[in-house]
């Protein structure tokens, strides 16, 4: 398979995840009333895209930076 086509795909699924999880989160926002589930829907679309497609989390660069004194 071609590096375009897996990309397409992941962006794809990346999507439908967001999607399904800001109807989900819009649900939850008038059982709770809180927006706390709209915010955490595009990390938990990120996360199950990476667990679905086999991909680490690592290669979304999400790793500690390097210590600075400020």
């Amino acid at each position: 398979m071609s590096s375009t086509k897996e990309t397409y795909i992941t962006i794809g699924t990346f999507l439908i995840f967001v999607i399904c999880f800001y109807v989900l989160g819009f649900w939850l926002i008038f059982r709770m009333g809180q927006a706390t589930p709209l915010m955490l829907s595009v990390g938990a679309a990120t996360i199950l895209t990476c667990v679905v497609r086999k991909k680490s989390l690592i290669d979304l660069g999400w790793r500690w930076g390097s210590w600075k004194i400020q």
